[in-house]
């Protein structure tokens, strides 16, 4: 969320002649995934570095590049999509999930509302795949994970695409009336 804040997402064209938004918009997305990846290996190896022990290192990492990448695409999807309403959805959904993905207790001891919504983000299946590579593997839950994990990527991934390009209008004018209004 933060790369989708502080880096500007749009792509400029000059000095790229023939430059397509498609091009760009999976340009930009690589750059942000070759920085989420490093995030992820940096993250993995401070852990095992401070004494972490893992059921599997290999699959510790993989599922950390994994939950990067999800979230990689969920934040990008909707911040260069719907711009500030994006990055207004993004706040929201991590302020959400939190407390409502096991990271801070068992789901069952939160309101209906988090119990609902449990399911729906990345959070919940990333801490649980993480637990899995750390403390064993127990069934099949590592496997159901990592593949909601994916899905969700892929499904955000292809939305991204089939949304930018005609949501563009609608950003710009909600930039016009942003600037019009004297309020940022």
């Amino acid at each position: 969320l933060m790369l989708c804040v502080i880096l500007k997402l749009e792509v400029d064209k000059e000095g790229v002649p023939g430059l397509t938004v498609m091009q760009g918009y999976i340009g930009r997305w690589l750059f942000f995934a070759l920085l989420v990846t490093l995030q992820a290996v940096v993250c993995v190896t401070g852990c095992l570095l401070i004494g972490v022990q893992a059921a599997s290192v290999p699959a510790f990492f993989a599922t950390a590049v994994l939950l990067s990448l999800s979230y990689l695409c969920i934040t990008y999807t909707l911040s260069s999509s719907f711009q500030h309403i994006g990055i207004g959805l993004c706040i929201i959904m991590v302020f959400v999930q939190i407390p409502g993905g096991t990271g801070l207790y068992p789901v069952e001891m939160t309101d209906a509302f988090f119990r609902t919504v449990y399911p729906m983000f990345p959070f919940t299946y990333g801490i649980n795949a993480l637990r899995e590579t750390i403390g064993g593997f127990y069934g099949h839950t590592y496997l159901r994970c990592a593949v909601i994990l994916l899905l969700m990527c892929v499904g955000f991934a292809i939305f991204g695409l089939l949304v930018y390009y005609p949501a563009k209008p609608l950003n710009r004018l909600i930039a016009e009336s942003k600037e019009k209004s004297g309020i940022m």
